[in-house]
C-alpha cells in the first residue's frame, strides 16, 4: 500500500510506510519481534517497538512497580533505537493499564491507565524527554454511554497535564471493533475537549463592564451586540448533544447522541464517492497493482471520506444495530456542522487530536 501511495504522490514509499512491533514484558524482546525489526531495518524502514504492560500481570501489580518497569524498558528501546538509527531524542510514553483479576482482560477504559500516564509524563519532564499518552479509547462493545465516558476518561487527565491528548475516534471493545457510528460521537467529544482546552481571555471587551452596565440590575444579555459579537466564538455549538428540554425532545421524537450519529452516518454514505489515491493516468499505468491492492481506492482527508473508509470494516457493528430497530430516514438537517479534526489513524480508526 505504501508503494501504490508513493507512486501516486511522487514520494518515496517510506513516507508512508509504520509498524510496530512489541516488548513481550517484563524486561523481554521477543525473538520473532527482533527478526522483524531488522527485516525491516536492513531495507531502510523504521518499525517502532511498542509497550503493552499490564499492571498485576506482566508488571508488578503496584502502580509505582509497573511504572518503574515500564521505565525500564523504554530506556532499553531508547538505547536500541539509538543504535541502528542514531536517534538521540529520548521519547517516553505510557501504555499501563492494570489487569481486570476477575476476568483476564486487558482494559482501556480504567481510571489508573490515566493516573499512570500522568505520572510517567512527570517523569519525562524530569528527564528533558518527549512524553506521549494511550488515551481516548474504551472497552465498551457498541457505541454507549460507557464508551463515552471511557474515553474521555482517559483523554481529558492527559489534556490537563501535558497540553494535548487524542481520542482514537471510532475504535471500540480494546480496538477489536470499529464503528463509523462512534467514530462520529467520538468526533462531537473531540470538539468539546477542543473548546474546554481553548480556554478564554479575559480584556476589557471580554469583561464587558459596559454591556453590564447598560442592561442592568433585571436585565436581559441575549439581544445586546456584544453577545451578537461574542456568543459563535466563544459558545460550543453541538452537533448531537441536546438542544432542547424533554417535551421538545419528545415531541422532535425522543433521538439519542446514538440515533443522530446514525442518521449522519447514513446520510454520508448515501453520497457518491468521487475522491480517489491516484489519477486516471496512474491507474492506467499500474492497473495490476491497484486492482490486487486498492479496488477502491479512498483518501482519508476529511470526515465523509475517514466514515467512508470504515464502511466496510463497520458493517457487523452496523448490522448488530440495525437488528435491533427499523431504518430511520436520514434528514440532511441533522446532520450539523463537522466538529473536531477526524485524521487517519491507528488501522480501524480515526485519530481525533485535541490541543489547546
Amino acid at each position: 500500500m505504501g508503494e501504490v501511495r508513493a507512486a501516486g504522490t511522487g514520494r518515496e514509499a517510506r513516507d508512508f510506510f509504520s509498524a510496530a512491533v512489541y516488548f513481550q514484558s517484563p524486561l523481554q524482546f521477543g525473538r520473532a519481534e527482533a527478526e522483524h525489526y531488522v527485516w525491516f531495518a536492513e531495507r531502510g524502514y523504521r518499525v517502532g517497538i511498542g509497550l503493552m504492560l499490564s499492571s498485576g500481570g506482566t508488571g508488578p501489580a503496584t502502580l509505582a512497580g509497573a511504572l518503574s518497569l515500564q521505565l525500564a524498558e523504554l530506556l532499553c528501546i531508547h538505547m536500541l533505537q539509538r543504535a541502528v538509527w542514531g536517534e538521540r531524542r529520548l521519547d517516553l510514553y505510557c501504555s499501563l493499564t492494570p489487569l481486570d483479576m476477575r476476568r483476564g482482560m486487558y482494559p482501556y477504559g480504567r481510571p489508573e491507565r490515566p493516573l499512570a500516564a500522568v505520572a510517567m509524563a512527570q517523569m519525562a519532564r524530569r528527564y528533558r524527554a518527549s512524553f506521549a499518552g494511550h488515551a481516548g479509547h474504551a472497552d465498551a462493545k457498541r457505541p454507549s454511554c460507557e464508551a463515552g465516558a471511557q474515553k474521555v476518561l482517559t483523554a481529558l487527565p492527559l489534556l490537563m497535564a501535558c497540553g494535548s491528548a487524542h481520542i482514537s475516534a471510532g475504535l471500540l471493545s480494546v480496538d477489536e471493533v470499529f464503528s463509523p457510528i462512534q467514530m462520529i460521537l467520538d468526533e462531537e467529544a473531540t470538539a468539546a475537549l477542543q473548546r474546554f482546552a481553548r480556554g478564554f481571555e479575559i480584556t476589557e471587551e471580554t469583561l464587558a463592564f459596559d454591556t453590564t452596565a447598560q442592561v442592568g440590575p433585571g436585565g436581559c444579555f441575549t439581544d445586546t451586540d456584544h453577545t451578537l459579537r461574542h456568543f459563535r466564538g466563544e459558545h460550543w455549538q453541538p452537533g448531537l448533544g441536546s438542544r432542547d428540554m424533554r417535551r421538545a425532545w419528545q415531541d422532535a421524537g425522543s433521538r439519542t447522541d446514538v440515533d443522530l450519529a446514525r442518521e449522519r452516518y447514513r446520510d454520508v454514505m448515501s453520497r457518491p464517492n468521487t475522491t480517489t489515491v491516484l489519477s486516471s493516468g496512474q491507474v492506467s499505468d499500474r492497473p495490476e497493482t491497484l486492482d490486487r491492492k486498492v479496488s477502491k481506492g479512498c483518501e482519508s482527508t476529511g470526515f465523509e471520506e475517514t466514515c467512508r473508509s470504515g464502511e466496510r470494516r463497520g458493517q457487523e457493528t452496523l448490522a448488530e444495530h440495525r437488528r435491533d430497530e427499523p431504518p430511520q430516514p436520514a434528514t440532511a438537517n441533522q446532520r450539523g456542522d463537522g466538529t473536531g479534526p477526524v485524521g487517519s489513524g491507528p488501522p480501524g480508526g480515526g485519530r481525533a487530536g485535541v490541543a489547546p
